[in-house]
Parts: structure tokens; C-alpha cells; sequence
């Protein structure tokens, strides 16, 4: 007979993300980008994971007081967070890698 283990629960920050600039041009987006943030945390919630939410992310300003609230080991760079400039955007095509870590 196997005996459980006990494990500690995996702590995942998250935060969604949008531009406010929509927010007049798009009634409704606001929400409903909150909604979906919120299924995801309920959904890896279910799973045992314990979420630390900074919730909506629309601003630089605010990008930078939520991501201080969120725990990290390693420094996250603004440049890394930052949009793509247009020489490295992408057009979007499916991913052929491993559905675990993509690197394209």
C-alpha cells in the first residue's frame, strides 16, 4: 500500500493584463478581462495551487506597485515586461513546441 506524502502547495503569482486606453472604446473589456483572470485563479486554485492575485494590470505605473507585490526569487527586468518593439513582434502561428516550455 502507498503511503501519501506530504507537499507543500506550489504559490503562483498572477496578474492580467490590459491597456486602460480600451476601456472607453470597448465597453464591457474591463470586466470581462477580470472575469477571465478570475476563472483562471479559481481553476488553479482546484488544484491545490495557493494564488497570489495583483489582479488587473493596465498601466506602467500600476505594473510596477503589483509586481512589487508579487514574491520572486530572481529580479524581473522592465525590459522583459515591457510590449515587444516591432522588430521583435511576431505574427502569430501555432506552436510546435512542447506545450510545457515554448521558447518561440
Amino acid at each position: 500500500m502507498l503511503e501519501r506524502v506530504a507537499t507543500s502547495r506550489v504559490k503562483i503569482g498572477i496578474f492580467g493584463i490590459g491597456l486602460q486606453a480600451y476601456w472607453d472604446q470597448f465597453p464591457g473589456l474591463k470586466d470581462r478581462l477580470e472575469g477571465y483572470q478570475r476563472d483562471v485563479e479559481q481553476r488553479l486554485r482546484a488544484l491545490g495551487a495557493n494564488i497570489i492575485s495583483a489582479g488587473l494590470v493596465d498601466t506602467a505605473p500600476r505594473r510596477a506597485r503589483r509586481a512589487s507585490n508579487l514574491p520572486a526569487r530572481t529580479s524581473i527586468s522592465s525590459s522583459a515586461t515591457s510590449a515587444p518593439t516591432p522588430h521583435r513582434r511576431r505574427s502569430f502561428r501555432p506552436c510546435k513546441a512542447s506545450t510545457v516550455r515554448c521558447s518561440c
